[in-house]
């Protein structure tokens, strides 16, 4: 990492989650992913049905949650803002659930981290429905909401683009992945179909994506603004000569999706990037000299494995935690 004290970090995140839905809250989540263009278009632009679908859905929703996360040594000694807390935690397990609409959360394992909780502790419950339902009356009020809601229809290889494309109405990101299904596999004895998905740098560095992100890197100096020739001429170099350098970086997503019943199985995420193609661009770019080391690295593996679906799930709610009411955290 360019201009820290410390030559390598790691982090390792564990995540594990149990989720089930009540029949009700499946049939509207069902219903809701089987809607056209169209049908989500009206969905959108019908606030009080639109509330009613999602907090049905979030209201039949029971889930665990228990994260873990592994600091190196380097990394803890660098998190720690405040000397009199110590030592950042080289392991941080924190668990939430969520049933009925309230979150619960377990503020004791954030005591290492964020020291004392105003003598708080243990579980708290907070109901969410209510923020939900007044997010999503603002939301339906956006008129971009419904371009959102069809774009999310969009027909593509593997989970991942649907939900890119929720994500993206207008368009910037999707155009440049490449998705491919690129054979047959089989997980935990079921057949499924591998998918790949990747960046196509060309497509990546003709998008308006890569010049907004070319303005943004420019603008990082409130001081010096750029002039629209500046920006002009880096967007045409890193244009010319940005895919050879970022054909680079190894970015894939593969997922596994099962042959009989269509379900994401499993998932594998990888990056692998030599921070030296973005140095050279930089140079090249005359964007100045960035720190950047010729061995300097980011690697990452993301492995995520879905387990007994459809299968019989009991989630244990705290029966001492503390239930804060919304109104007290919404101000009203």
């Amino acid at each position: 990492v360019p201009q820290t004290p410390f030559e390598y970090i790691s982090l390792g995140f564990w995540l594990d989650t149990v989720y089930g839905y009540s029949d009700e809250a499946a049939e509207a989540a069902m219903d809701m992913q089987g809607m056209s263009a169209e049908e989500l278009a009206a969905l959108y632009s019908d606030p009080a049905a639109l509330s009613d679908l999602v907090l049905t859905i979030l209201g039949g929703l029971s889930a665990s949650v228990d994260m873990t996360t592994e600091f190196s040594e380097e990394l803890a000694a660098a998190l720690t803002q405040d000397p009199s807390m110590g030592s950042w935690p080289e392991s941080v397990s924190l668990g939430v659930i969520l049933d009925g609409g309230v979150a619960y959360l377990d503020l004791g394992a954030l005591e290492a981290v964020v020291g004392d909780m105003g003598g708080m502790s243990g579980w708290v419950g907070i109901d969410i429905l209510p923020w939900v339902e007044a997010s999503l009356m603002q939301s339906a009020a956006d008129p971009n909401a419904a371009l959102a809601a069809s774009a999310s229809t969009q027909v593509g290889a593997g989970p991942l683009f649907t939900q890119l494309a929720a994500a993206d109405p207008m368009g910037m990101i999707t155009p440049f992945l490449s998705i491919a299904r690129v054979g047959d596999d089989v997980v935990d004895g079921e057949d499924v179909a591998v998918f790949s998905t990747t960046i196509n740098w060309d497509a990546f560095v003709q998008s308006p994506y890569f010049e907004q992100l070319v303005v943004l890197g420019l603008s990082q100096d409130p001081e010096a603004a750029p002039s629209q020739a500046e920006i002009d001429q880096t967007v045409t170099l890193g244009r010319m000569f940005g895919p050879a350098l970022l054909s680079g970086i190894t970015l894939e997503l593969i997922e596994m999706v099962s042959l009989d019943t269509g379900y994401l199985l499993a998932t594998d995420f990888t990056l692998d990037w030599d921070l030296s193609d973005l140095a050279a661009l930089a140079a090249m770019a005359g964007t100045g000299e960035l720190g950047i080391d010729d061995n300097s690295a980011i690697m990452a593996s993301i492995v995520t494995t879905n387990t007994n679906l459809n299968g019989d799930v009991e989630i244990e709610v705290p029966a001492d935690a503390l239930i804060i009411p919304t109104e007290m955290l919404i101000g009203q």
